[in-house]
């Protein structure tokens, strides 16, 4: 009992560790990101949007939440990851309320990529099932 008790605490570590990896990689790449920009006229478009939108979808709310949340407190605490700079003065600046509605934006939108990713792996699972097993 006590090997399996101990297996199962090691696959619990193995997963915090895997979704505090995948939430530093998105916040890291949303850094990254904010200094991506497409070049069109009067509105500055960065790649920023997109790895929000895919934090929240590939890790759903609470991660992809979290992963934006560590992004911005990173920007606040003092690293120049905010395409104007950083500080706790860019809470001051027009486009902090952008950074601050990604948060829940990213946690909006995972709802309907919870729903879509467990509805492709129901449909993947029951047409790979027989060709695993080898009934194929």
């Amino acid at each position: 009992m006590l090997i399996a008790k101990g297996k199962v605490e090691n696959m619990k570590r193995k997963t915090r560790t895997k979704k505090l990896i995948l939430c530093s990689l998105f916040s890291s790449l949303i850094a990254i990101g904010a200094f991506i920009k497409v070049p069109i006229p009067v509105v500055p478009f960065t790649l920023q949007f997109l790895f929000t939108n895919l934090a929240g979808l590939l890790l759903g709310r609470k991660l992809g939440s979290a992963s934006v949340g560590l992004y911005v407190i990173l920007g606040l605490v003092g690293l120049p990851i905010f395409t104007g700079g950083g500080g706790i003065g860019y809470i001051l600046q027009p486009t902090f309320g952008y950074l601050r509605g990604l948060i829940l934006y990213c946690f909006i939108l995972a709802v309907p990529g919870d729903i879509l990713i467990c509805f492709v792996s129901s449909i993947l699972a029951k047409r790979l099932y027989p060709i695993i097993k080898g009934e194929v």
